[in-house]
């Protein structure tokens, strides 16, 4: 299962179950086609731009500032 948030990354933080959290930051068309070419196998990258807290301690980080990963092929 792979959730995708559209607007925010602080989404992550309740969906501790879920392993992949992909996030688009917007309804934009290359937004939503950077998505779909994730979900069909494109290398995805970047970092993120916020620090994500944790759902239940909000002074504490899940994800820092700068998080972030890509995926070898």
């Amino acid at each position: 299962m792979i959730a995708v948030a559209l607007a925010t990354p602080y989404d992550v933080a309740y969906f501790d179950q879920v392993p992949a959290f992909l996030a688009a930051y917007g309804y934009q068309p290359n937004s939503l086609a950077a998505i779909v070419a994730t979900l069909f196998g494109a290398n995805p990258t970047g970092h993120l731009p916020v620090t994500v807290p944790l759902a239940d301690n909000p002074e504490q980080p899940l994800d820092p500032w700068g998080w972030g990963l890509s995926y070898r092929r």
